[in-house]
């Protein structure tokens, strides 16, 4: 773009600092099209920002010479979302919602020619038949697109909520296993305490002190666990035997093994 160098503005080179002649020659721009917009054009070189996006900018643009690419987010995690080629409107959502952009547009080609068109007014741009033509053709592409977008969020929102219902079953039953294996294990406790407290040999202080450990466990057990005051009920004998068995040898083994024949 050597040619144009010298009336080069941020990043793009004005129509208005080019011959028509020019204009008309090297873009195949008609020249009574030429006469009418010559103020709004706007040339890019390759790779430049024509649009960014979320900045505050109402204006329409009209793709009149080469293409352009269209990204959403930006850095590393900037991601290709389309490719727009002339001749083709862009930027067509701030006639109809006062957002910042949703996109960013940038030149693919060596030479990008778009008619920047602020404060649009969509009564003037319907009155060109074929521009109205490529203004209601992008809106109902967009219109499409966002539908499409729409049903894909549906179905997606689907998904998760079978998925956290699934994970919520999950952790029910996991719940479930866990209060039951410690309702077994309060049983198993209380079960061998009552053993030992019927069984043992002591004095009126030893009877006396097994049966307040006993009374304080069920006690203690009603309170923070409601739901497994049925102690006792189900115990599984062979667990509280494999217990005994897997105590050290020298932990008095006579004791142990009468204690296995009440089990």
């Amino acid at each position: 773009m050597a040619e144009t160098q010298a009336g080069m503005k941020n990043g793009y080179v004005e129509g208005n600092s080019i011959s028509p002649n020019e204009l008309h020659i090297q873009y195949g721009i008609p020249t009574e099209e030429i006469s009418s917009f010559r103020n709004l054009i706007r040339i890019y070189p390759e790779r430049e920002v024509i649009i960014k996006e979320g900045e505050h900018e109402h204006a329409l643009y009209l793709l009149r010479f080469g293409n352009v690419e269209v990204f959403k987010g930006s850095g590393t995690s900037r991601e290709l979302i389309g490719a727009i080629e002339a001749v083709n409107f862009f930027g067509e959502m701030s006639m109809i919602i006062d957002e910042a952009r949703s996109a960013t547009v940038i030149s693919r080609s060596s030479h990008v020619v778009v008619y920047r068109i602020p404060n649009p007014n969509i009564q003037t741009i319907l009155t060109n038949p074929k521009w109205a033509e490529l203004l209601i053709s992008r809106l109902c592409k967009n219109l499409a697109r966002s539908l499409e977008q729409q049903m894909t969020a549906s179905e997606n929102v689907k998904e998760l909520r079978s998925e956290l219902e699934q994970v919520k079953q999950a952790m029910k039953k996991q719940q479930e296993e866990t209060a039951r294996k410690t309702q077994l294990t309060l049983n198993g406790i209380l079960h061998f305490q009552n053993i030992v407290q019927r069984t043992a040999v002591v004095g009126s202080k030893g009877w006396a002190y097994l049966n307040t450990l006993n009374h304080v466990a069920r006690t203690l057990i009603t309170h923070y666990l409601p739901n497994l005051d049925d102690a006792e009920k189900t115990v599984e004998i062979s667990v509280i035997k494999n217990s005994l068995s897997a105590l050290p040898q020298n932990e008095q083994n006579r004791t142990i093994d009468e204690l296995k024949q009440f089990l």
